[in-house]
């Protein structure tokens, strides 16, 4: 949820971060990517972008108590999002 606040924040603007360098720690998983067959979507950008948000949105449900962890467990979600983006 921090890298979501800073790549929201209004102060990213003025501080003229390219989106590439917004993304730096994650090479090593993009370069994976590219190189596995298994995936419907060959872009990093776009699977990070899928993953990250169902993630994001659970915990902020969890947080606010709108959804309860006993019910919907963060593994379901994982596996929803594998689910959607590996070729069957």
């Amino acid at each position: 949820m921090i890298i979501e606040q800073f790549n929201n924040s209004p102060i990213l603007d003025s501080l003229k971060i390219k989106k590439e360098e917004s993304y730096q720690g994650f090479e090593q998983l993009f370069e994976a990517v590219k190189h596995t067959p298994e995936f419907v979507i060959s872009s990093p950008a776009v699977i990070l972008g899928f993953v990250y948000a169902p993630i994001v949105l659970f915990v902020k449900a969890l947080k606010t108590r709108q959804i309860d962890n006993k019910t919907i467990m963060i593994d379901q979600v994982v596996v929803m999002c594998m689910n959607a983006l590996l070729k069957k």
